[in-house]
């Protein structure tokens, strides 16, 4: 979706909203119900509680709706095509990378002591 899956306006609310977990998110329009329901239930609070972690381990994952069709043999083989075909201008083409503006001045000095034991 282009965006993390809990942020808020400063960090304290994007740090409820990770405390609230996965079962209080409301999902972007763009994701339908079979995938959210996936993504739901891998990301439980609980570990014993996530798709995955329960009595048929990963075919629990693999028989899930969202993922029906989906060639298994073909991705132990690595064998599929990668769904994301993109058009590169050449091996140093960096187009699909975030743009961020050149830092100003020197950063700070290291003063935590860490490396006083090495």
């Amino acid at each position: 979706t282009s965006n993390p899956p809990f942020s808020g306006i400063d960090q304290m609310m994007t740090y409820n909203l990770i405390l609230k977990g996965i079962e209080k998110m409301d999902f972007p329009r763009k994701i339908t119900r079979r995938p959210e329901d996936l993504i739901r239930r891998l990301c439980r609070q609980n570990p014993t509680e996530r798709l995955g972690n329960l009595k048929n381990g990963i075919n629990d994952i693999k028989k899930h709706r969202w993922l029906n069709g989906f060639n298994w043999e073909g991705l132990k083989a690595r064998s599929l095509p990668s769904p994301l075909q993109r058009e590169l201008n050449g091996p140093i083409d960096h187009s699909y990378f975030d743009k961020y503006p050149p830092e100003k001045g020197m950063p700070p000095d290291e003063l935590s002591g860490w490396d006083k034991d090495f």
